[in-house]
């Protein structure tokens, strides 16, 4: 099957939905059809797969697939309010694998130059490496995951802003879709497809039958559904 799109997948459902002589009172938007994708790529996804990311990681606890991995380019670091600490809000769903390993690398940019990942540590062993003499995390940028953001720690007394950089890269295990671009390859195995297609069908007031009729009618091989394809 050839690679799908989001604006590939906004089109098939666009076809379908004319073919199927579904009632409307607007015309459809290919926009609002393409965000529906999206939409239900990441309702019924992560549900599916993240119990098989998970038990590989613990079969290979080394080793995340990286089918899995998705990098997020340009984020940009802010200060938070109470603390005056460096974060970025990590900008999509990540799995929680443990140990951190969601968040597979967090690099920092300056002028376009892309540095070496940051060591990752955790929040209670931030003290511990802080107070020690030697100072091990000196001359080294470290994060550390909070909730939903990503906080990062001083190098030379300085934070990343201080020293002029205001722009990460980050490489994350996640099986969310929403920040896919229209020309990205749509990060969803061909065996779900059918499923996200039909779910957004649904939305726009498709019966059970017309889906049937439609997805048979469209590819007649298009008939299972396996999760760990």
């Amino acid at each position: 099957m050839a690679v799908q799109t989001l604006n590939t997948l906004g089109e098939r459902v666009l076809r379908l939905l004319k073919r199927g002589d579904i009632p409307t009172d607007v015309e459809w938007d290919i926009r609002e059809i393409k965000q529906a994708v999206k939409d239900s790529a990441h309702t019924i996804v992560e549900p599916l797969l993240k119990p098989v990311v998970i038990k590989n990681f613990l079969e290979k606890p080394t080793r995340i697939d990286g089918r899995y991995v998705n990098p997020y380019s340009k984020i940009t670091v802010l200060i938070d309010a109470d603390t005056e600490e460096n974060y970025v809000d990590i900008p999509a769903s990540y799995i929680d694998i443990g140990g951190g390993m969601g968040i597979q690398s967090v690099r920092p940019i300056l002028k376009q130059v892309i540095h070496r990942a940051m060591i990752p540590i955790s929040n209670r062993e931030l003290d511990i490496y802080l107070g020690l003499p030697a100072g091990m995390l000196e001359g080294q940028w470290a994060f550390m995951i909070r909730g939903n953001k990503v906080f990062f720690t001083k190098r030379y007394d300085k934070t990343l802003i201080e020293a002029g950089l205001k722009r990460v890269n980050m490489d994350i295990v996640t099986l969310s879709p929403q920040n896919a671009d229209d020309d990205d390859p749509f990060p969803v195995s061909d065996s779900l497809i059918k499923l996200i297609i039909e779910d957004v069908l649904i939305l726009y007031g498709a019966s059970a039958e017309q889906i049937k009729d439609l997805i048979n009618d469209e590819n007649p091989n298009l008939t299972k559904v396996n999760v760990n394809a």
